[in-house]
């Protein structure tokens, strides 16, 4: 096992290799195919790259001051579609026998190139990721083409103080030729930011392809000092009933569910104007596949 900048290198599994491999060299692979094991099928139209494959278990290194949570497999349905708002919620009441829910946002479609460290940046902003050995050149993000979605509220259920729940469909993967997941990510297959904190946002510890966000104020928080790290490396972690991050701090949402069915509920922070939906990887986000559906709800009326 390799680590580099924070982030887990495992060795990759053989037919990851081969799958790679094969890409290299031009020769036809269906995802569909790939993607049978986890019961989706989809196409995902990225560019390939010798992406560091994690293995089983593979962890990364613990963060104080996590926050108090245990993971919810769950199984969602594919969806796929164009980033940016969806129309009203459709969810309704997301837990019978809790709060009632009311729409919060739209629903969205997150595709899983969104990176979460351009949230917030001008157009034309860029990230330049190292990967070891790549004879094709470093690869850069860059807004808007990578920027994750920004969550238009509906009235003030987003103003701070203000607790919000989510529904989430769909399934991603961070690598083509890699099966995906739902939103609660590869559990076996833990990463942090290669970057560590950047643009004013934290890092974050995290499984690969989950649903993450963060919550910002006005303009350009790029010369912001970052917060400290959560850390959702371990399933308590991820079964948080509650939680409460900092404007910039990166954040785990998952599915929006907790182990016994319940909601994740966030409250929104002080100073906080924007949300935005994003997707975990480690690196380069701009040829991952797939995407999810998300929207907000909250427990008080718009």
């Amino acid at each position: 096992m390799a680590r580099w900048q924070n982030q887990v290198l495992p060795m990759a599994h053989p037919m990851t290799y081969a799958v790679k491999l094969g890409l290299r060299l031009g020769l036809p692979l269906s995802l569909s195919l790939l993607g049978a094991c986890r019961g989706t099928a989809f196409s995902g139209d990225t560019p390939t790259r010798d992406k560091p494959v994690p293995a089983a278990n593979s962890t990364a290194p613990a963060t104080p001051g996590s926050p108090q949570a245990a993971t919810n497999p769950g199984t969602l349905t594919t969806d796929h579609g164009e980033a940016g708002p969806g129309g009203p919620n459709p969810f309704g009441n997301p837990q019978a026998g809790g709060p009632p829910q009311y729409p919060c946002s739209s629903t969205y479609t997150v595709k899983a190139t969104a990176n979460p460290y351009l949230a917030g940046t001008p157009n034309g902003t860029t990230i330049t990721y190292a990967i070891p050995g790549n004879v094709g050149g470093n690869p850069n993000d860059a807004a808007p083409e990578q920027a994750p979605v920004l969550v238009v509220p509906m009235g003030k259920c987003m103003a701070p103080g203000r607790t919000l729940t989510f529904q989430v469909q769909g399934m991603a993967t961070y690598a083509a030729g890699v099966a995906p997941t739902d939103a609660n990510g590869d559990l076996r297959n833990i990463t942090t930011h290669q970057k560590n904190a950047l643009y004013g946002k934290s890092n974050i510890t995290a499984p690969f392809n989950s649903l993450i966000a963060v919550f910002l104020g006005d303009g350009d928080p790029s010369a912001n000092a970052a917060p400290a790290p959560l850390d959702f490396s371990q399933p308590n972690s991820r079964d948080y009933a509650s939680l409460s991050p900092l404007i910039g701090q990166v954040f785990f949402i998952g599915n929006g569910k907790t182990r016994s069915g319940g909601n994740h509920r966030v409250v929104v922070p002080a100073g906080s104007t924007r949300l935005y939906f994003a997707i975990m990887d480690g690196y380069q986000w701009n040829n991952n596949a797939g995407s999810y559906t998300g929207a907000a709800l909250s427990d008080a009326t718009p």
